[in-house]
């Protein structure tokens, strides 16, 4: 993880490069940009989460969840619990198949 109040944090896995680090965006009462996304993404059980659920080995390359990856599927998570459909919809593009929906344990 790297990030500052300016830019916010940034993250990603051992060995990725800085361009290829990731934003955690979510909603906030939280004023300064750093802490609100260090809250929310190092809450304990949340970290916990992510490291045992959202990361995936890719030819042995380590991947992590994007933050609408790791709200879709825990959204798809609920319907699942209590028996509902429903559809987890994404815009075409580059490595999406691989991206969105793989890096994902579903619990039921």
């Amino acid at each position: 993880m790297a990030g500052n109040d300016t830019e916010g944090l940034r993250y990603g896995a051992v060995d990725t490069k800085e361009k290829y680090y990731l934003n955690w965006k979510e909603e906030s009462d939280t004023a300064r940009l750093l802490d609100k996304q260090l809250l929310q993404l190092c809450q304990k059980e949340r970290l916990l989460e992510i490291i045992h659920d959202f990361i995936v080995f890719d030819r042995g390359q380590k991947k992590l969840c994007r933050h609408s990856q790791y709200f879709g599927v825990r959204a798809a998570q609920s319907h699942v619990r209590k028996r509902e459909g429903g559809i987890i919809w994404h815009t075409p593009g580059k490595r999406k198949s691989f991206s969105d929906g793989v890096a994902c344990q579903m619990d039921t």
